[in-house]
């Protein structure tokens, strides 16, 4: 996988989008903040998904989300 640091031209933001392995980027790239579909890649790494490094447990958007079970 592939994660892309992407800035808008339109309000300035930067943002990081995940690129899976074997899959083409998009052609076009949209602010995840304002709405723009102006946003341009600014490099590219072979990291792990930024969340992956935070927690060890994997990714809550990708992965199995453990639920709490409730207690009676």
């Amino acid at each position: 996988m592939a994660v892309w640091l992407i800035e808008c031209p339109d309000c300035g933001h930067r943002y990081q989008s995940l690129v899976m392995e074997g899959t083409t980027p998009p052609m076009v790239w949209c602010c995840s903040h304002c709405g723009g579909c102006n946003a341009m890649p600014l490099n590219k790494t072979t990291d792990q998904h930024p969340l992956e490094q935070a927690h060890s447990g994997g990714c809550p958007c990708c992965g199995v989300i453990k639920l709490r079970s409730r207690s009676a």
